[in-house]
């Protein structure tokens, strides 16, 4: 996620600024959120100090569901939407809920406004998001879920890419950055 972020800076950079920023949270910070199964604001909100999360374009957050499965969230900021990406179909209703009130939160405690839950669309088991066949490749689904999104690309890969796209994670990881 830090690669992606890094990348998201330097296209944005590129681009003279016709490129909204997104953000990119590593998998504590739902954890965090939900740490005991209970909400709890106060347990991330310094997490955005460095940014407004109301200009940007996208903030994605890798979800790990109970240290058995790997999901990928995506607020989709300017449009007032926050989709639940799963490679194996199942429902991330509560972890919606969670981040839309978190934007509530934010909203109040940062930007002091009354965010209307009732804007924002909650987009559970997102259509057409690949399917693993397997019961270990959640990870790899995730990631490359955010990098296509990164890319606004559509979700066009499958469980046969898997093994390729683990050794690009790899490659990616000793380099140190992504190629591109």
């Amino acid at each position: 996620m830090c690669m992606l972020q890094e990348r998201d800076q330097k296209l944005c950079a590129e681009s003279k600024n016709k490129r909204l920023p997104s953000h990119y949270f590593n998998s504590f910070f739902i954890s965090k959120l939900l740490e005991n199964g209970q909400y709890d604001y106060a347990k991330v909100r310094r997490w955005s100090k460095k940014f407004d999360v109301f200009t940007l374009d996208r903030v994605f957050m890798p979800i790990n569901l109970n240290n058995t499965h790997w999901v990928m969230s995506v607020v989709y900021v300017q449009k007032k939407e926050v989709h639940y990406y799963d490679s194996m179909s199942g429902s991330g209703k509560r972890y919606l809920e969670a981040i839309l009130r978190w934007l509530t939160d934010e909203a109040r405690e940062k930007k002091q406004f009354t965010l209307d839950p009732s804007e924002w669309k909650l987009i559970d088991r997102e259509k057409g998001v690949p399917q693993q066949h397997n019961g270990y490749d959640c990870g790899v689904f995730s990631i490359v879920c955010a990098d296509y999104l990164t890319d606004y690309l559509p979700l066009v890969y499958e469980q046969s890419e898997m093994s390729e796209q683990r050794l690009k994670i790899a490659a990616a990881i000793k380099r140190g950055h992504l190629m591109y």
